[in-house]
């Protein structure tokens, strides 16, 4: 899988395209050597236990490709992260990701890294709608951004989902196997944000309701 995606980024180019790749909760703890979600069919691909720590072990080879991506993506006002930014975390997308790459290099579990920091945070899609709203106006506000594109919160019916007037957007359906193999991916355009699925597509986001960020 770490194969395919890095050949996807080295094409994108050739296509006139960018071909992003963000840090995720499990990027991270293959990094700590937390290996809780590890098949014995990954190690053996690997050539062995020692092998796969050594790839995943600072200055390894997978190791410092995952560490030269980003943790959250600013995208034209379009924050895009694993988790969620919590208010304790609100800053610039490119110094909250700077800060998470050296707690995983620091090989200390800092708070960052943490239930609250953007790899893991939930609270959006947990807490109330109106919570939820209160929060993501704080953040983006301090973001400087318009809405926040989330994965990690699995959506159990397999549909991306909004709240806020399409400020928070979250897009894990469930691809894999284990939650229904959902296959889904969002579209942001002149129109505005729409929902693509295998056999349809929703425009779930309408221009009209596009908040411009006050850069």
């Amino acid at each position: 899988m770490l194969k395919w995606i890095q050949h996807l980024e080295e094409e994108a180019p050739k296509h006139n395209s960018q071909f992003y790749t963000l840090i995720g909760n499990h990027e991270a703890m293959n990094i700590k050597g937390d290996w809780r979600y590890v098949s014995p069919a990954d190690i053996n691909s690997f050539g062995g236990l020692e092998k796969r720590q050594k790839s995943f072990s600072p200055g390894g080879f997978w190791s410092e490709w995952i560490l030269s991506h980003e943790a959250v993506l600013d995208i034209q006002g379009n924050i895009f992260v694993h988790g969620g930014v919590s208010t304790g975390f609100a800053k610039d997308a490119k110094g909250l990701s700077y800060d998470v790459k050296s707690a995983l290099r620091s090989g200390r579990n800092e708070l960052v890294l943490q239930d609250n920091g953007p790899l893991w945070y939930r609270g959006y899609w947990q807490n109330t709608e109106e919570l939820a709203c209160s929060e993501a106006t704080f953040v983006l506000n301090k973001m400087n951004a318009s809405r926040m594109i989330m994965g990690h919160t699995t959506q159990r019916d397999g549909k991306v989902h909004t709240r806020c007037d399409g400020r928070l957007i979250a897009i894990d359906t469930g691809i894999s196997r284990h939650y229904g193999e959902n296959v889904a991916a969002i579209r942001i355009d002149e129109n505005g944000v729409t929902a693509l699925y295998p056999d349809s597509s929703e425009l779930i986001v309408p221009a009209e309701l596009h908040i411009e960020p006050s850069r």
